[in-house]
């Protein structure tokens, strides 16, 4: 008997998260340069949206795709169930979860690309359902499927850190989730890592012109190592084609603009820094100091549209989870994700100013 998988999601834009994982589901993906042909799954989709785009209506028929509005029928029986946000959950999308976790079935897959909502009672309610369903659940973002340039899966290699950054693009809204999407699933791989939850302590944060003024406070060698490793520099290096060291020459400031500076403290005392900007550089970028002081850094490439190589590793990773037993590996970050989303979303942080979680 084959495989059952649900899809549950709120919009299905071309380019989102939503129809890259599904196209891949229903028309393969690559790995390591050869095409991964479909697996043989029944394919649902649980769409709690305000209205059916036209391009999920038109894989309804060429796929003879069954599209449920209702998620109890969508995931009745279903082997593995993907719960997929954009950025934050939307109530609807936070509704949806609800049932998923009432109607799904017992040791059946559970998976998340985002945070599981934005309230406490919300990692809670997965949680402890999790347990009682025996679930082998799973938390992730395409974005932790970036490719490293170069080896830059650090924290891997055995070293012991003490602190890290990522630099990113500050694209809107989904900006911070997206760059905690690319950075907790690496950190959670950690030697050291404290527990399979990847424990938080606090946040802090420092937005606009405060940010600068703040330099001291978070870690500039290792922003300067991480805007290095770009290979888009803004400013004259851009316009002029020429090599310059935008934070040594001091320009940073100056082409850096919408800067927001986030920082974690983790249980075992690990520091994450997450910068977002635009105008200064247009990769995604991390630093990271072992506890030795030594600075290694790196880029995770992005590709460009309409390729979005970073969804192949994300929906050949779940074809681990789909089957029976399965799993896709390393410690989930589902529980420290949600409840870090609902500390920021209670109230504005006070800049500076830690917030326990």
């Amino acid at each position: 008997m084959k495989p059952t998988v649900t899809l549950v999601f709120d919009e299905f834009e071309l380019g989102g998260p939503a129809q890259q994982i599904l196209d891949r589901v229903l028309l393969g993906w690559v790995v390591d340069g050869e095409v991964q042909e479909p697996p043989v799954w029944e394919v649902r989709v649980g769409f709690v949206g305000p209205e059916m785009p036209f391009a999920l209506q038109e894989r309804q028929q060429r796929f003879g795709l069954k599209i449920f509005t209702a998620i109890d029928a969508a995931v009745s029986g279903a082997t593995a169930t993907m719960v997929i946000a954009r950025g934050i959950p939307s109530l609807k999308l936070a509704a949806a979860v609800e049932q998923v976790l009432r109607t799904g079935a017992e040791k059946s897959a559970l998976a998340f690309h985002g945070p599981w909502g934005t309230t406490p009672e919300r990692a809670a309610m997965v949680a402890s359902t999790v347990r009682q369903k025996r679930l082998r659940i799973w938390t992730t973002h395409a974005d932790a499927f970036l490719v490293p340039l170069p080896a830059t899966e650090v924290f891997l290699s055995g070293q012991a850190f003490k602190e890290g950054l990522l630099l990113a693009p500050n694209t809107g809204d989904s900006a911070l989730n997206d760059a905690l999407g690319a950075w907790l699933p690496r950190i959670s791989r950690r030697p050291g890592a404290e527990s399979a939850e990847l424990a938080l302590r606090r946040v802090r944060c420092w937005l606009g012109t405060g940010a600068w003024q703040s330099r001291a406070e978070w870690p500039g060698d290792l922003f300067a190592a991480a805007v290095s490793r770009s290979d888009n520099p803004q400013g004259d290096s851009d316009r002029e084609s020429r090599v310059q060291d935008l934070v040594g020459l001091g320009l940073a400031p100056g082409l850096a603009q919408q800067l927001e500076v986030w920082q974690l403290e983790h249980a075992d005392g690990f520091r994450s820094t997450i910068v977002l900007q635009t105008g200064l550089i247009k990769d995604v970028c991390l630093a990271a100091r072992t506890r030795a002081g030594r600075i290694i850094s790196g880029q995770l490439f992005r590709p460009g549209t309409p390729q979005l190589r970073q969804y192949d590793g994300l929906v050949e990773q779940w074809t681990r989870l789909v089957v029976p037993g399965g799993t896709a590996g390393g410690p989930d970050i589902g529980p420290a994700w949600t409840r870090l989303t609902a500390a920021l979303a209670a109230a504005p942080l006070r800049a500076g100013s830690w917030r326990a979680l």
